[in-house]
């Protein structure tokens, strides 16, 4: 089974984290009372799932369940205008999603309509390739940014579970160099 951190106890100078295995529970003991909470469970596959909506009550025990959701794939590479492959490029995944398409994303647990932005991101290995696991499935935009190279990036894309997105390959162009004296 895939691991999952869950962190509640953000706030009056406490925080704790728990890395625990699917399906097995946590308990933190010795919070402060009248305490609110955020709680957040992540994993690599799944995304992230949170919840602002907890407040201790002292000599209780508030109790908490969150469900994650199985993520979308993209995979891709990241090579020069020579096609040599970058090592170290940094990959950022934002995908705009309708709020109103998941599950208490936070913020008091309450749906707003519009849009959300959730971002992932990875670096490339040494044959420039990447991927991402637990990517918000809906339209991304996949970044690339490497040293002495201009940024660029892919638009639109469809990420959905399921169906990975294989070839997110970028083509980062070498950039210019300033130099002077001050």
């Amino acid at each position: 089974d895939e691991q999952r951190m869950m962190r509640r106890g953000r706030g009056a100078g406490v925080r704790r984290e728990e890395k625990l295995v699917s399906g097995r529970s946590v308990e933190f003991r010795g919070l402060p009372g009248s305490l609110r909470v955020f709680a957040q469970a992540e994993s690599p596959s799944f995304q992230n799932a949170s919840d602002y909506a907890l407040r201790t009550i002292p000599g209780e025990t508030v109790e908490l369940s969150m469900e994650v959701e199985r993520g979308a794939i993209v995979r891709g590479r990241v090579v020069d205008d020579a096609e040599t492959p970058i090592a170290g490029a940094k990959i950022s995944i934002e995908t705009k999603e309708e709020q109103g398409n998941r599950r208490r994303r936070g913020g008091m647990g309450m749906f707003m309509p519009g849009r959300m932005d959730t971002i992932s991101r990875v670096e490339t290995d040494a044959e420039g390739r990447f991927e991402a696991r637990g990517v918000t499935p809906g339209t991304v935009t996949i970044s690339a940014s490497a040293e002495d190279h201009l940024p660029d990036r892919l638009s639109d894309r469809t990420a959905a579970i399921g169906v990975p997105i294989e070839d997110a390959d970028i083509v980062l162009s070498r950039g210019a160099t300033l130099s002077g004296t001050i």
